[in-house]
C-alpha cells in the first residue's frame, strides 16, 4: 500500500507519518525535508516523478515497496482520480481552521503568514473546491483541540 498524505503547513503531516512509521510498521518518507527527502532528489528528474506529477502515483509504485507512508509539503496537489477506492494508493488531505494550521507550522519553522498563505493558497482552493470529500481528514475536534494521531492514523487508514 502506498499511503499519500497532502495538507495545509502546520496540520501534522509529519508527526503522522513518524507515528506510523513507529506504530504500524509502514516505511516512512518525508518528501517535506525531512530524512527521505534525498529520494526526492533522485525521482525529481525521472519518468517515474513526472508520472507522479501528472496524478498517476503507480509510476512511484515500484520505489515504494510494502506499505509506505509519502508525506508531501502543502503545495503539491496529487489528485489521481483513478486511485479514489484504491486498496493499492490511498490518498488523504490533513486539514483544519487556517489560523491554528498557520500557528503550528510558525511555531515548529518560525515561517510568517504571508509565507504560510503563499505556499497554502492553491491547497486551500483544491480542499474547498473539489477535493473529494473522503480524502480530507480534518485534524481536530469540534471544539478546535487537536485530534490524537492515533485516531488520525485510524481514519487515514479506513479503520474507524
Amino acid at each position: 500500500m502506498l499511503l499519500i498524505i497532502g495538507g495545509l503547513s502546520g496540520a501534522g503531516k509529519t508527526t503522522l507519518g513518524k507515528y506510523l512509521r513507529d506504530y504500524w510498521n509502514f516505511r516512512w518518507i518525508d518528501l517535506d525535508g525531512g530524512p527521505g527527502a534525498n529520494i526526492v532528489a533522485r525521482l525529481k528528474t525521472s519518468t517515474q516523478w513526472h508520472q507522479f506529477c501528472a496524478c498517476n502515483p503507480a509510476a512511484l509504485l515500484k520505489h515504494c515497496p510494502g506499505r509506505t507512508v509519502l508525506t508531501f509539503p502543502s503545495f503539491p496537489i496529487v489528485q489521481a482520480p483513478v486511485y479514489r477506492d484504491s486498496t493499492e494508493v490511498r490518498i488523504r488531505y490533513l486539514t483544519g481552521p487556517r489560523q491554528l494550521c498557520f500557528s503550528r507550522a510558525n511555531a515548529r519553522a518560525g515561517i510568517n503568514e504571508k509565507y504560510w498563505d503563499l505556499n497554502n493558497r492553491d491547497l486551500l482552493k483544491y480542499l474547498e473546491t473539489s477535493c473529494p470529500n473522503e480524502w480530507k481528514v480534518l485534524v481536530v475536534t469540534e471544539t478546535n483541540e487537536a485530534r490524537p494521531v492515533a485516531e488520525l492514523a485510524a481514519e487515514v487508514l479506513a479503520l474507524s
